[in-house]
């Protein structure tokens, strides 16, 4: 016959609730193995009832905890998939808009070489047409020297032939 063992009633509750169980499990499961001992010679059979109701709660109790990690667990893998699906949405848009200013930046180039030779081609122009100036202002220039000498030389023969004077 076993003897009636003091408790410390808010230790074992401690203790029972670092290995799973709730509050309310483990006050309970305390409260009876409390009464067991309380007053009372505990028997071997009493205390295997209070060791297969404990191992009964630390089971019912593990797998609602295993259950909540499971469901949890779950909840973060899609939620981890959802972001990564964002990621690559993302990933996806920056690469268009990165194509988009590529092609923008490949048109401007183009555009600038485009205005290069417009600019090459007006100089020509304007070369051809300086050229032409320049070679008309001789030529006019030639043709007044001309006419002038030939102004300097008919001017005294038609005088001569109206007045007889040089």
């Amino acid at each position: 016959m076993l003897h009636a063992a003091a408790i410390d009633t808010a230790q074992a509750i401690d203790e029972l609730e670092a290995a799973g169980l709730d509050n309310k499990s483990a006050r309970a499961l305390v409260s009876v193995v409390n009464a067991a001992f309380t007053n009372t010679a505990a028997t071997a059979a009493d205390l295997r009832e209070a060791e297969g109701r404990l191992e009964k709660q630390i089971i019912k109790q593990g797998a609602a905890l295993d259950k909540r990690i499971t469901e949890q667990g779950a909840a973060f893998e899609g939620r981890i998939a959802e972001v990564r699906t964002e990621i690559a949405e993302v990933r996806t848009e920056i690469a268009e808009q990165g194509a988009a200013f590529e092609g923008r930046i490949g048109e401007v180039r183009t555009e600038i070489a485009e205005v290069r030779t417009e600019i090459a081609e007006v100089r020509t122009e304007i070369a051809e047409s300086v050229n032409k100036t320049l070679r008309g202002m001789a030529l006019l220039m030639g043709m007044a020297l001309a006419l002038g000498a030939l102004w300097t030389a008919v001017v005294p023969a038609i005088r001569m032939a109206l007045t007889g004077t040089p």
